[in-house]
């Protein structure tokens, strides 16, 4: 009978201590329903507060981004319809759950202030607006995502004579920009402010292209826009990143060379981004004419856009952001534009420059204006293999693996020059083989190549001589170590005694070393350097011309000349110039400043909501036919207004769960936890009765 007893009471202990953990189950499952999907960055007070970091670390901790277009851009209406005006819905926190779902961190939020500026004299913006501004805002901020607004669609900016009336239109940029960066000043560096979205001369001839004296008026237009935000002494303006474009924030080359740097106090603006739009290549991106990505054509075509970045601005610590890129749907090519996605986000995550898809909503297949990611009205990612894409490229490379090193000549690649190599990661095979039939060899120069390990590499010419053989590099210099760790052996043109034409290049290093850039690099044909002087990014004089050193600007003022357009200490032009550069530039700031008086008041920080505390969303009814866009009859406009079509409404995959839904589990797990203590307090009786 005792060991009958002793079994009866181990057998109650086991149900003691099952009972006890299935309640511990069940309150371990309700705290971690709780507790899910919390965003992973805050800005609430004595949250994760993102404070006192540079625009160079701000951008590097950004990555893939996604544009809400044709919303808040949008014409007309009112502040409860403006979102509606061009087809698409108003912007809920499910819908910029599903972006952050989908893997970017990043939203920008394009915005059209026009038809919320009130003719007072002032430019007073409705305050309506910016409360509906600040909702969308605070739906990013609590799903921990960075977040760009700015002034897109203003007819009072793209205007006809944007050349001449800058200083009118500046007025009134002063007037916005003073307002919103004092409605958004306690809000953290998450927020970005972009001065202006494609600023150009809408509706001329040379709209998307402009003129020295257009790039003149951008200029003049960013450089008010910095002194607007900063000027309001609050809250994080102070360190806000401000981004800028050049004219139509076109990526072409002269485009990007024409952007000057804005100053403050000054000195150059600190935490400044410059801003690009990519649409390349054109006819793949931006029309039916092409529906195929092509290797070599169109990977060089996006190649060339990432290096004239690199040249212009990274490579003198200056960083970017693309803010607009995408491939238009084009009959169903998913295929190649995932293709045009990875091979795209591959190149600038080894730049390091974050790339914002551009999504307007539009559902179509032709028109060149479909880029529709995510549908609006059920949250349902639309094309899953280009967002695989998007991340596969990303993350296929180191990110920004081609940095810039001051030692080294800054005209291009990491090396400088005409590269005619590049391997971010560097090329590990011992031997690069260039063909070089296309191109003429001066009799001056340098070939440079960039690489690590114990011995210099061999670098030999091909070419077909009287005595067929082959040429040889008679002079190489000593390695020289850089900065970072890179290595560099120069072969001196001069000293080969090269015929004009060569076939091939040849570079041969150890098995242990790794190749990472092969370049020509001109040689200065004497020590009298000849340097070109440059105003507003633009060309205004070399040092063989005479020139006005003190120059006279309509709305500048002339600070001095440098030999960075970032004007950082030590770049001062006294005359010489470091190896590799051929330019300086003239340092400016506007002659004349009227900081903005406004009665706005600082919206308060956002209460960050993590999803488990949010209510869930009430059911909608059959969602509303998605649109195609109207093929827009010019050369690109990037963003165009859209007209309903009725196509199939897709069901979302992830539809709002019904609140009554949530009663049953919990009613079966107070249930399960009083079945538990009936058995806990079952097992003391038999014991004492025992």
């Amino acid at each position: 009978m005792a060991f009958a007893g002793k079994r009866i009471l181990m057998k109650h202990y086991r149900t003691t201590i099952k009972a006890l953990l299935l309640m511990l189950a069940m309150l371990t499952g309700l705290l971690g329903s709780a507790s899910a999907e919390a965003p992973l960055l805050g800005a609430a007070p004595g949250g994760n507060e993102l404070t006192g970091r540079s625009a160079n670390e701000i951008v590097g901790m950004m990555e893939l981004g996604f544009n809400i277009g044709n919303t808040f851009d949008a014409s007309g209406g009112t502040v409860k319809t403006r979102e509606s005006q061009w087809g698409n819905v108003a912007v809920t926190q499910e819908f910029v759950d599903a972006i952050y779902d989908a893997g970017f961190n990043t939203v920008r939020l394009p915005i059209t202030w026009a038809g919320f500026i009130a003719d007072d004299g002032n430019y007073t913006i409705n305050p309506d607006y910016l409360a509906r501004i600040k909702e969308v805002v605070d739906y990013c901020y609590n799903d921990g995502l960075f977040v760009i607004i700015n002034a897109h669609h203003e007819p009072w900016i793209n205007r006809k004579d944007l050349d001449t009336a800058y200083k009118e239109v500046g007025e009134e940029l002063n007037a916005v920009w003073a307002q919103v960066a004092t409605y958004f000043a306690n809000y953290d560096q998450h927020l970005i402010f972009e001065g202006m979205n494609e600023p150009r001369m809408a509706g001329t001839a040379g709209e998307w292209n402009g003129n020295a004296d257009a790039y003149y008026a951008v200029n003049y237009l960013n450089q008010v826009f910095v002194n607007a935000v900063r000027s309001t002494n609050l809250g994080h303006n102070d360190e806000r990143c401000l981004m800028i474009p050049g004219y139509a924030a076109s990526c072409s080359s002269e485009i990007m060379r024409s952007i000057a740097i804005p100053t403050y106090n000054g000195e150059a603006v600190t935490n400044l981004i410059v801003s690009v739009h990519s649409y390349t290549p054109y006819e793949f991106c931006l029309t039916d004419t092409r529906s195929n990505f092509i290797n070599g054509l169109d990977t060089g075509s996006i190649d060339s856009v990432f290096r004239d970045i690199y040249t212009q601005f990274i490579q003198n610590g200056i960083p970017v952001i693309i803010g607009e890129t995408g491939a238009t749907n084009s009959g169903d090519n998913t295929e190649a534009r995932a293709a045009w996605a990875e091979y795209t986000a591959s190149k600038a995550a080894t730049y390091g420059i974050p790339i914002i898809l551009w999504d307007n909503g539009a559902a179509g297949k032709a028109g060149g204006e479909c880029h529709s990611y995510i549908r609006r009205r059920t949250n349902e990612v639309v094309f899953p293999e280009i967002f695989e894409a998007l991340k596969k490229g990303w993350n296929s490379v180191k990110r920004g693996a081609i940095r810039y090193a001051a030692s080294l000549p800054r005209t291009g690649g990491i090396l400088g020059g005409r590269v005619l190599f590049e391997a971010p990661d560097g090329s590990s095979d011992g031997t690069v083989t260039v063909d070089v039939s296309s191109l003429s060899f001066s009799k001056t120069g340098q070939i440079a190549v960039v690489y690590k390990g114990a011995e210099a590499p061999a670098v030999q010419l091909n070419g077909t001589l009287d005595a067929g053989g082959n040429l040889v590099a008679a002079n190489n210099t000593p390695a020289v170590s850089d900065a970072i760790g890179y290595q560099v052996a120069r072969f001196s043109i001069k000293d080969m005694n090269l015929p004009t034409k060569m076939d091939s290049l040849v570079v041969s290093a150890a098995a242990d070393s790794l190749i990472y850039e092969v370049s020509i690099l001109g040689l200065p044909a004497s020590l009298e350097t000849t340097y070109t002087y440059r105003v507003n990014g633009n060309a205004y004089a070399t040092s063989k011309d005479t020139y006005v050193k003190n120059l006279t600007l309509e709305g500048f003022k002339f600070l001095g000349w440098y030999t960075s357009p970032k004007y950082t200490k030590g770049t001062e032009f006294t005359g010489t110039i470091h190896e590799g550069a051929r330019s300086v530039y003239a340092k400016l700031a506007l002659a004349s400043f009227r900081p903005v008086t406004v009665s706005v008041t600082p919206a308060p920080l956002p209460v960050i909501s993590p999803r488990s505390d949010r209510p869930l969303p009430t059911p909608t009814a059959t969602p509303t036919p998605e649109f195609t866009p109207t093929p827009s009859p010019t050369e690109p406009v990037t963003e165009q207004p859209v007209t309903p079509v009725p196509t199939e409404a897709a069901k979302s995959e992830d539809e709002p769960m019904n609140p009554a839904l949530l009663i049953i589990p919990l009613l079966l797990a107070f249930a399960m936890i009083g079945y538990g203590v009936y058995l806990v307090v079952r097992g003391i009786r038999s014991r004492k009765q025992q």
